[in-house]
């Protein structure tokens, strides 16, 4: 399995270092980068960015195109929680219709579009 995690204090870190041990593989990010370099040499893969900006009631498909439109050099994260909506989701979590709407538009053909063009 593939995991992402952000933070690497002491829980974060903790965290990662169990999952890799289980065989799972890890990128991770933080704004320190001594955390990332410490676990980088552990096999983890690490991220140059994280945006926290698509999210919520932010995300829309103009912002995630403005995003992939202005991506820096390297890899950046961003922050979302797409879902399949079912009925034990919304009997769980008040996110559910967002989560909705986060894959329908990571998952739209004007998304795959701009993928492809920045490649």
């Amino acid at each position: 399995m593939q995991l992402a995690m952000i933070g690497l204090g002491k829980m974060g870190g903790n965290m990662v270092r169990r999952l890799l041990a289980g065989g799972h593989q890890c990128v991770v990010y933080d704004r320190s980068r001594e955390a990332m370099a410490e676990l980088a040499g552990s096999g983890v893969g690490t991220t140059d960015g994280l945006r926290l900006d698509f999210f919520g009631e932010d995300a829309n498909q103009p912002l995630l195109d403005h995003l992939l439109r202005d991506l820096p050099q390297g890899v950046t994260e961003l922050m979302t929680h797409p879902g399949l909506v079912t009925p034990d989701l919304v009997a769980t979590s008040d996110y559910a219709q967002q989560r909705r709407v986060e894959l329908e538009i990571l998952t739209s053909q004007a998304s795959r579009q701009r993928v492809e063009e920045s490649a």
